[in-house]
């Protein structure tokens, strides 16, 4: 299987001037370029990155949610100086503890959630100004989900730190998988996930998975000039799978 990394996460608004203004002067994000109706940030050369959409009518449901997405600040510590400029261009700083260490809630224009952390560990996911350090997903059972991300997607495990989560990808975007809540970075994502894998080998990959009996909400399909669809795992989370032609 050739599943690299996480290639893209994205979130859905209503108003897009809106949000940019958001993640570029609020949170400061690094801004890679615009297009029609979509906004992305970080170029992905570190880890994934985050395209901000203007929702259409199907992708409504998409729009004021928990996105599961986790930015992480440099050092512990480092995060009482972002609270205090959300304080001071929102008005509002809700801060947590999970696990691992300690999480300011982000809430956009349209009261899209992610979370800003930070811990006290070593971490070899990206900071915040390189790229989103994680994506939660929550699974109902983490050792049924497993057999599909793990035996069936084969996505490259790095840890799992307890019985109820698991981490894939090293040194880049982390995909966090979660069957009790509070643990995670973010409050995990569910359903249609944002979430766009990029594979080495697209027409071999999808060949594999279809051999192997995977559920594809979107079948592969030619689109320009890369291989594109829609995977469902067993608890109804869909991921994009994206591959260029060679």
């Amino acid at each position: 299987m050739a599943i690299e990394s996480i290639q893209s996460v994205n979130v859905f608004v209503r108003n897009l001037e809106a949000a940019v203004r958001f993640y570029d002067d609020v949170l400061s994000l690094p801004l890679a370029r615009r297009a029609d109706g979509m906004a992305t940030f970080y170029s992905g050369q570190r880890g994934a990155q985050l395209n901000v959409l203007r929702a259409g009518s199907e992708d409504a449901g998409s729009v004021g949610r928990h996105t599961g997405i986790a930015l992480r600040v440099r050092e512990f510590g480092d995060l009482d100086s972002f609270v205090r400029r959300v304080e001071a261009k929102t008005g509002r700083a809700d801060v947590s503890s999970f696990r691992r260490g300690n999480r300011l809630e982000l809430r956009d224009g349209d009261d899209n959630r992610m979370a800003l952390v930070e811990t006290q560990s070593p971490e070899e996911n990206p900071p915040i100004f390189d790229a989103p350090a994680s994506v939660s997903v929550r699974v109902r059972n983490l050792r049924a989900a497993m057999e599909f991300y793990v035996g069936l997607l084969e996505l490259p495990m790095v840890d799992q730190p307890d019985p109820n989560s698991a981490l894939f990808f090293s040194g880049t975007t982390q995909l966090i998988l979660a069957d009790r809540p509070g643990i995670t970075p973010a409050t995990p994502v569910d359903g249609e996930t944002g979430i766009c894998f990029a594979l080495d080998d697209a027409e071999r990959t999808f060949d594999d998975l279809m051999g192997r009996g995977a559920r594809f909400a979107v079948p592969p399909r030619l689109l320009g000039p890369a291989w594109i669809a829609s995977l469902r795992d067993p608890d109804g989370n869909v991921f994009t799978l994206y591959g260029r032609v060679p």
